[in-house]
């Protein structure tokens, strides 16, 4: 990484870090930067990499040598390029960078600073599972915690639960050794799965500390005893793909809601402590484990964590609801070469719609039918008013019919309710038209690339 300051004029000067990887790909995101000045923190710090677009700004895999700008956020107070200021990467790396020695400091000539970074333990971990990891439109990491487990961020759902399971008041050091006290609470929220859980920490800033800037808490896990500690990482929401893990794993945003005590300023943020298949499996993290919890070099906590309980442990809501990631092919056993296609769409800016489509058979001769309504955001379930659809002409012949020509008769209703990512309970009414009831238990056939429900399996 070699960052330089390019001077315009005696009053303007833009900011350039050139990031060149030196094994493989490196991951670099705008929110692991962080710019000190006069005592004043910058937190919305923007990398820019095509400058024609100041709103693009990078978070990704990064595979080639890439010069950005980094500039501060225009909705928020501005830091002045020509001052001396602190650029902070990733907690770890703290850049000194001084004052402007006058206009012929230009980017070939001058580097302020230049360092190589450390190799990143996701990059690393999953080398050799390139083309996967890269594509996260195509396929869904394996991680432990089910994407399809919550309907609502934790921490925008409310406060940790009367009884957690770890309580702990701790003192960490901030970036400048000052020491800081931190209400740790630890509890699984279960998943409608049963055998699967979230183990969610909160961190409450307690005192009256003001905006401390802290490392970034770093979590690592292990299944027992004798096991060795594997990494983690901490994230807002359920992570399967790397573009997902940096808004939510890096000290810029951890560090930005505990300062600010998050949605809920009583109680702080809520992370869900999240592993990658790799380092260890569902039915691990669900198992009894010890998470260690470390603070930079010299702060670090260790809490033993139960196994995951259909009892003890709550789901966020008491029935699951029926959200975009069931959309889907699903199946029953007992009816061969036929299924339901399922589509949860969105309109923005807040508009849930449900779509969906039966192929079967009436006489011997393959028959379809369709209906489509609008669903509320944590619904656990929907009555559609199924279509029969006739007349009109093959998709080869287009223009030999209009609308008017095809007939829609409503032939019954159907019900659909979620039991958990790979299962429908349903029932159908079709009475109207003298075709009978029934009641279908339904499981998932595929799942969409890219965005599973539950890329633990």
């Amino acid at each position: 990484m070699t960052v330089w300051r390019n001077r315009c004029s005696d009053t303007e000067a833009d900011i350039l870090v050139r990031f060149t990887p030196l094994d493989n790909e490196i991951f670099i995101c705008t929110t692991r930067f962080i710019v000190i000045q006069d005592g004043v923190q910058f937190d919305d710090i923007d990398l820019i990499a095509d400058p024609s677009d100041p709103f693009d700004t990078f978070c990704g895999d990064l595979l080639v040598p890439t010069t950005m700008l980094i500039e501060q956020d225009e909705g928020g107070q501005q830091f002045d390029p020509l001052e001396a200021f602190t650029l902070i990467h990733d907690s770890d790396q703290r850049l000194e960078i001084e004052t402007a020695s006058g206009p012929g400091e230009t980017a070939a000539f001058r580097p302020l600073y230049e360092e190589t970074l450390p190799s990143n333990w996701f990059n690393d971990a999953r080398e050799g599972d390139f083309s996967i990891g890269s594509m996260p439109n195509y396929f869904t990491m394996p991680s432990a915690v089910p994407k399809g487990c919550f309907s609502v961020i934790p921490s925008r759902f409310g406060a940790p639960p009367s009884s957690p399971l770890v309580d702990d008041e701790i003192t960490v050091s901030d970036l400048a050794g000052t020491p800081v006290d931190i209400r740790i609470q630890l509890w699984r929220t279960q998943c409608h799965s049963g055998n699967r859980s979230a183990l969610l920490m909160n961190m409450e800033l307690l005192g009256d500390d003001v905006a401390p800037l802290l490392p970034r808490p770093t979590p690592e896990i292990r299944s027992s005893l004798f096991a060795p500690y594997v990494p983690a990482f901490l994230s807002e929401f359920p992570a399967g793909n790397s573009g997902e893990i940096a808004p939510f794993g890096t000290i810029g945003i951890a560090n930005r809601l505990l300062r600010i005590g998050g949605v809920d300023v009583e109680t702080g943020p809520t992370f869900i402590v999240d592993a990658f298949d790799f380092n260890i499996d569902a039915d691990a993290y669900n198992d009894a484990i010890s998470l260690r919890l470390a603070f930079g070099s010299d702060d670090e906590f260790v809490y033993s964590i139960p196994a995951v309980s259909s009892f003890a442990d709550e789901t966020q809501l008491p029935e699951p609801a029926l959200h975009g990631r069931y959309s889907g092919q699903w199946v029953a056993e007992d009816l061969p070469r036929s299924g339901l296609v399922l589509q949860i769409g969105e309109v923005p800016p807040d508009r849930l719609f449900v779509f969906a489509i039966w192929f079967t058979y009436l006489d011997g001769v393959p028959f379809w039918v369709t209906g489509n309504a609008d669903i509320e955001a944590g619904a656990n379930e929907i009555t559609l008013d199924m279509l029969r659809l006739q007349g009109g002409e093959f998709l080869t012949d287009g223009g030999s019919f209009s609308s008017d020509d095809v007939v829609v008769e409503t032939v019954g209703t159907m019900t659909l309710r979620a039991v958990n990512c790979n299962a429908l309970e349903g029932s159908a009414d079709f009475s109207v038209a003298r075709l009978g009831t029934t009641d279908l238990q339904l499981n998932r056939l595929i799942r969409i690339a890219g965005y599973d429900c539950d890329q633990t399996q």
